[in-house]
């Protein structure tokens, strides 16, 4: 969900498709042994995160289509 957020907000497909690979390179990179997926938390706050950007969206949608 935060890469389709950045598309979005830009109105645009390779912004979407850039943030999504950016996004998952970061995720998924090691960094000398410390990778970022190994931790629930980072996961967790991410869903989180791609939650309340989906739900603000939705709302969003609602009240721009009725005005």
């Amino acid at each position: 969900m935060i890469p389709l957020f950045v598309g979005m907000r830009k109105k645009s497909v390779p912004a979407t498709i850039v943030s999504g690979v950016l996004v998952s390179a970061i995720i998924s990179s090691d960094f000398g042994g410390f990778r970022l997926g190994n931790y629930s938390f980072v996961s967790v706050s991410l869903g989180l995160l791609g939650i309340a950007i989906a739900y603000q969206s939705i709302r969003r949608v609602e009240r721009d289509d009725i005005d």
